[in-house]
């Protein structure tokens, strides 16, 4: 999921390679975030 979030994110310059780079884990931290709060409860339904 880092390599979706650095390939959308490629054109950002936040000033410093750094800031960049927290970005893009930020955004992967988020993307997983909401894929588990979608996830995890779907399959507690199921059991």
């Amino acid at each position: 999921m880092e390599k979706w979030a650095a390939k959308e994110l490629s054109q950002v310059d936040l000033g410093d390679a750094s800031r960049n780079k927290r970005l893009i884990r930020l955004v992967k931290n988020l993307a997983f975030a909401i894929v588990a709060a979608i996830t995890i409860p779907m399959l507690l339904v199921w059991q």
